[in-house]
């Protein structure tokens, strides 16, 4: 709101109505700032951005910016600017600087997704590192490290808004985006020919004991996305030549040594997912990919954001009961890989939140995050704040069917203190808001949970209206809210396709069918359909079920 009145899009009066709290109207202390050096607060923000300050002082800045939502339109407009002239410009030591302040600070690329269309920031960012090319910069080792950070920007930016396509396009260009992701080992006879011709160059200045270290020649010769694309097979090499003795400890040491300085260590995000997936293959025999992984991870000097980039598919793997049965047997830190993970994701070693800790708090750890994110819903639920699920996350931890019957136990204790509106406004957000990534969770509810609830309701002891009511609310809700979201994209858009899996119709037309086949063996399922059929509202909605 404070956007929004900062912007002249809404008045005073507006803004007072919605939140009286905002009645004072107060000036920002940045848009004073920028007043007494006489300037506007979008040129003021830019110098800023652009100066050459500690790391400290510009998180400092950008925290101010994130409690001053006046400021919000002018530093997306800033960062907008910056990023047109540097880009055009090819100045890498600004851009690497803003980019790294950028993805160092979560609320920050927030801000900028609400006012400035992201993908295209991406794609000028990934057309700058396709067409790069050191051969004429007078010193490549500091270019190459500006266009790490740059590279670690655009690979922030692609997972944390989900930019899965492997192609972007603006107006008639088109730039690739799988270089990016790249964690793919070849065998050096199949590597990409760019990525052929400088391998044995790039392997025997990392993995050779008679190694000088890595020229300005080499770098020259290879552009940033051929390296992305040779770093997790120089590391399958290296630990293959580990195993047959060719190199030792100290020489893949050395090697491991290049990657976690700035000149290298923006490659290591498919290094980490091409190591893990070779230990996964290998069932935590591969001792030498296991030590790659502890050497880079635990390192102080490994960059946060990569810890970050690859916490969730580092988890997945060291939780696993077959990683805690090798930990035991042999010392391979899994316990200080997983706290590192955790505390990328602004968690502690045991998996709660650092900033939400209090003294009387349950023990979670990340196995538990779906419950977590279940019950920190229904507490915003309880306050008539807007809910929030992090169901793609939940869904890396636990099944889709499993997720939502654990839902479905903290909506029956829920109902059971007499929340039923909460049970409905949450079991609505989670069944019919569509998600991006994420398998339609209505159709899975009604044909799969559903039948498991009823047979539940049908076996339970003593009274079992309050589990039926529960079924009913959520059924009836979740359906006609399915529905309605069908027509308002029907009448806004002009498309008719459903954004939930399958037609509301289609998935009415199912249940009914399955409620009248069981009514005579199951009484759950027979007093669901009585109780839909005799709402007028439903049956207008879905005749499917008219008596």
């Amino acid at each position: 709101m404070q956007q929004l009145r900062a912007v002249d899009l809404v008045d005073q009066q507006f803004t007072t109505s919605v939140d009286p709290t905002l009645a004072s109207d107060p000036t920002s202390g940045l848009l004073t700032e920028a007043a007494e050096h006489n300037c506007t607060l979008e040129n003021y923000l830019e110098s800023k951005l652009a100066a050459e300050t500690s790391e400290a002082d510009i998180q400092a800045l950008l925290d101010r910016i994130r409690h001053e939502p006046g400021c919000h339109h002018f530093f997306a407009a800033a960062v907008r600017k910056c990023f047109a002239t540097h880009f055009k410009s090819g100045d890498l030591e600004i851009l690497s600087h803003v980019m790294r302040a950028l993805y160092s600070h979560d609320f920050a690329l927030d801000i900028l997704s609400l006012h400035l269309k992201i993908s295209d920031v991406v794609f000028e960012a990934t057309q700058l590192l396709t067409d790069y090319d050191c051969e004429t910069v007078g010193d490549p080792q500091t270019a190459v490290s500006h266009l790490g950070n740059i590279v670690l920007f655009v690979q922030m930016v692609l997972t944390k808004f989900r930019i899965s396509s492997p192609t972007l396009k603006k107006g008639d260009k088109v730039v690739r985006t799988d270089f990016l992701r790249s964690s793919r080992v070849y065998s050096v006879d199949d590597l990409p020919h760019e990525a052929k011709s400088v391998f044995s160059g790039w392997f025997k200045a990392i993995f050779d004991s008679s190694s000088e270290g890595i020229d300005d020649i080499i770098l020259r010769s290879t552009k940033p996305k051929i390296l992305l694309q040779l770093s997790a097979t120089l590391f399958s090499q290296a630990c293959i030549a580990r195993q047959d003795g060719r190199i030792d400890n100290d020489v893949l040491h050395n090697g491991i040594s290049y990657f976690l300085g700035p000149l290298l260590n923006w490659t290591l995000v498919g290094v980490v997912h091409a190591m893990l997936f070779e230990v996964q293959q290998r069932g935590f025999t591969a001792t030498c990919q296991l030590e790659v992984l502890r050497s880079l991870l635990l390192a102080q000097t490994c960059p946060r954001v990569v810890l970050r980039l690859c916490s969730p598919n580092l988890l997945r793997v060291m939780s696993s009961k077959r990683a805690q049965l090798i930990n035991s047997t042999r010392n391979l830190d899994i316990g200080a890989i997983k706290s590192a993970a955790l505390q990328s994701l602004g968690l502690k070693g045991d998996g709660i939140d650092m900033h939400e800790e209090t003294p009387n708090s349950p023990a979670y750890t990340f196995l538990d995050f779906p419950k977590r994110e279940i019950h920190d819903a229904f507490t915003l639920a309880r306050e008539r704040k807007a809910p929030r699920i992090d169901v793609t996350r939940c869904l890396t931890i636990t099944t889709p069917t499993k997720f939502l019957l654990l839902f479905w136990s903290e909506l029956g204790i829920a109902a059971g203190r007499g929340e039923i509106e909460t049970c409905r406004r949450l079991a609505t957000f989670l069944l019919v808001t569509p998600k991006s990534g994420v398998p339609p969770l209505l159709p899975l509810f009604v044909y799969n949970v559903l039948p498991i609830l009823i047979a539940r309701t049908d076996q339970q002891a003593g009274d079992s209206n309050m589990s039926t009511d529960l079924l009913v609310t959520v059924v009836s809700t979740a359906l006609s809210a399915a529905l309605h979201l069908e027509w308002a994209i029907q009448t806004v858009c002009n498309e008719h396709r459903s954004l939930l899996g399958q037609p509301s119709a289609m998935i009415a037309r199912k249940l009914a069918s399955d409620l009248r086949a069981q009514r005579a063996s199951s009484n759950t399922s027979a007093a669901i359909l009585q109780r839909l059929s005799a709402s007028s509202a439903f049956v207008t909605n879905f005749p499917v079920f008219m008596p």
